[in-house]
């Protein structure tokens, strides 16, 4: 018996693969599970050591664990551009918000506070799992602490500032100088600190932007065509609100990062697609012809196939009589046994119309003969050709005398 690919059903004469024995190479994953995971929980795979696949069956298995470990790969770098940035530690911060562009609080990602985090004090043995509890704690008991440090900073700060004064006092004219430049110097590193943080910040990552910059809320993905902000809150999680204003914009790399996902993504798809129409090609998986059917590679048995559960809502049709039933063999009998014999008898009156016309014809062609006139049979030697009756119309042997 010649052995057949697992998926297709292809005959394997060369190179091939075992099913039970091989893993995907990128995430090593066998291959029954990878084949499960394309097909879905309402399938089941039983699987033999007889059971091998073609070559081109297995590259195209390959290949989509590749891209699947591709588009984990950006998304893991993509979600630790957004933690850096959001700082979504759970651990450091449970609730976060922040905001893109020196913008106000609506632009910004949040988290869900869990219920088992419990928040403590930084500046004494306090604890409690309410935020609010800890945040007034800190204002009604710290906040004079704060004040009082504050006070004594800043006593600090004028008496050396006094001190300086003096100094400066006895300097000399040229010191002055120097003091004065470095002093306008700081200004204007002051000045384009200033001018850093009120520059536009990507969305995901802490780049400034000043080149090409694409707009978060009114963009789309090339290949799926999905907004941005439901592209990234797919990325996070539902873990997370996501809220974007006409003011966020992206960088062009994650901008990139974010389209070659959805590539790869609709790559993963359209494979899969593929390998779904080879498996429904060899066990004729359709829903309305055959609800439940069992198939084995390599001339198996019964252990090695793939079911699915029937569906008995399915009504199947006579399209030559009101016929209905839901056994898809009754309305095969039905069929055979009914319809067949009208065709039949069908065929035999078309045979029995076309043998009389051919008849018909030949009556009239001997009719036709036998009416030829007199004058055509009288004809001298001298111009005559001997012509057989045969080629003529199938007469006696002989020759007749025609004039030419």
């Amino acid at each position: 018996m010649p052995v057949q690919c697992f998926i297709c059903d292809v005959i394997l004469r060369g190179k091939r693969t075992r099913v039970c024995l091989s893993f995907t190479p990128y995430t090593y994953v066998s291959y029954p599970e990878k084949i499960g995971e394309l097909l879905g929980e309402e399938f089941v795979i039983i699987v033999t050591p007889a059971d091998y696949m073609c070559m081109k069956c297995t590259s195209i298995l390959n290949h989509t664990d590749k891209l699947e470990n591709d588009v984990k790969l950006l998304k893991n770098v993509l979600l630790t551009n957004v933690q850096k940035k959001y700082r979504m530690l759970p651990a450091d911060q449970p609730e976060h918000s922040s905001s893109v562009g020196g913008s106000d609080a609506p632009t910004k990602i949040r988290k869900v506070p869990s219920n088992n985090q419990i928040y403590k004090c930084h500046m004494c043995p306090f604890r409690s799992k309410n935020l609010g509890d800890r945040r007034n704690h800190v204002m009604h008991n710290h906040s004079k602490q704060k004040a009082n440090e504050k006070q004594t900073v800043t006593k600090a700060v004028t008496q050396e500032q006094t001190t300086e004064v003096t100094l400066e006092e006895t300097a000399s004219v040229f010191q002055l100088h120097s003091k004065l430049n470095s002093m306008k110097n700081q200004q204007v590193a002051f000045t384009n600190e200033d001018k850093n943080t009120m520059a536009v910040q990507c969305f995901i990552c802490d780049v400034i932007l000043r080149g090409q910059q694409t707009r978060v809320c009114s963009s789309f993905t090339p290949y799926t065509y999905v907004s941005y902000p439901e592209k990234i809150g797919e990325l996070l999680g539902e873990e997370f609100v996501i809220i974007v204003t006409p003011a966020d914009y992206m960088c062009m790399k994650c901008s990139s990062l974010l389209n070659h996902t959805d590539k790869l993504e609709n790559d993963v798809k359209l494979i899969k697609k593929l390998l779904l129409t080879y498996v429904q090609k060899k066990y004729r998986m359709l829903p309305a012809d055959q609800p439940e059917h069992s198939s084995s590679a390599a001339g198996s048995d019964a252990s090695t196939k793939i079911r699915k559960d029937p569906s008995n809502n399915q009504i199947y049709k006579c399209h030559m009589c009101p016929f209905q039933s839901k056994n898809f063999g009754e309305r095969r009998n039905h069929v055979m046994h009914n319809h067949t014999k009208k065709k039949g008898n069908e065929k035999q009156t078309l045979t029995k119309a076309v043998i009389q016309e051919q008849k018909q014809h030949k009556t009239n062609h001997q009719l036709n003969k036998d009416n030829i006139p007199d004058e055509f049979s009288e004809v001298p030697k001298q111009e005559t050709h001997n012509i057989s009756e045969k080629a003529i119309g199938g007469g006696e042997t002989g020759t007749d005398n025609l004039n030419i």
